[in-house]
């Protein structure tokens, strides 16, 4: 078993693959509820499958308890990997109250509370540079208004960029408008891969507002997305829900019962924001 090299977010030291790259191995507290969210997903609310990794039960390694799940970046040989954690709600309502404050001040300090959607982290390849700069979670912390937000969504979805930004670059005004004009006049975004994203992310809007048959409440669960950054402009790219941690059944007995997790919200500011960037770069390229 060996540490899984791409994980943006999330706690450290709990991912790993064994030979079996497809496999990934995530270690699962004592009562952690995340196995029996999986159960649940793939049985009895099994309409929610589609829009998750495939779930393969679990294994005990040493006394450790493992959840084991898709790899969704093992199809790639040089995964893009984006973590994006989504929802208005900063904690779960059984939470402590000093979680609660914690994670509040985390959310009212990105764009979690105001869009109902936070950047985490994120790795990109250049397949131009051969280059992979990995954006950690203190970079995520450091993206407290869209236009941030749009701007590393911008260089993520950047098949080659003019240069390769630190994750301090981003998050520094004076740097952001001067990088995304470079990236979008050189023409190097991947239409494809958004376009893929956007209508992955409507397919899920649209289910979660049918309603489906088995209805949820989200609590710090992410948005995974991924592509291959060696094929330029691929349309290839996987969308997922992750972490689900802090999952509950919207039935009169829960304590989430009848409250809004604002994922919805997010889901559509995700929407609009990807579009913004594929019409600013139209714009660009016809001026």
């Amino acid at each position: 078993m060996q540490q899984y090299g791409q994980q943006t977010g999330g706690h450290d030291n709990t991912l790993f693959t064994e030979q079996d790259h497809n496999i990934l191995l995530k270690f699962q507290p004592d009562n952690s509820p995340e196995n029996e969210a999986y159960k649940t997903f793939t049985t009895r609310a099994n309409e929610w499958a589609p829009f998750l990794p495939k779930y393969f039960g679990t294994k005990v390694i040493e006394n450790k308890t493992y959840l084991l799940m898709e790899n969704l970046t093992a199809r790639f040989s040089q995964p893009c990997v984006l973590d994006i954690k989504m929802g208005k709600k900063s904690s779960a309502p059984d939470a402590s109250e000093q979680k609660k404050e914690i994670q509040y001040k985390k959310a009212l300090s990105t764009t979690g509370l105001s869009h109902g959607l936070r950047i985490i982290g994120m790795k990109k390849y250049d397949h131009v540079t051969k280059n992979v700069v990995t954006y950690p979670k203190s970079f995520g912390a450091g993206l407290d208004n869209m236009d941030k937000v749009r701007l590393s969504l911008t260089h993520f979805f950047s098949a080659a960029c003019p240069h390769t930004a630190t994750s301090e670059q981003i998050v520094n005004e004076t740097f952001q408008q001067s990088m995304i004009e470079a990236d979008l006049m050189q023409a190097q975004i991947n239409r494809n891969a958004i376009q893929s994203v956007i209508s992955q992310l409507q397919n899920l809007r649209d289910f979660m507002c049918s309603p489906p048959k088995t209805k949820f409440n989200f609590y710090s669960s992410s948005l995974l997305i991924t592509f291959d950054g060696a094929i330029p402009n691929s349309g290839d790219v996987s969308t997922k829900m992750i972490d689900f941690q802090h999952v509950f059944e919207q039935v009169p007995e829960s304590v989430a019962y009848g409250e809004d997790d604002g994922y919805i919200d997010g889901l559509n500011n995700l929407i609009s924001v990807l579009q913004e960037i594929l019409s600013q770069e139209q714009l660009l390229k016809q001026s």
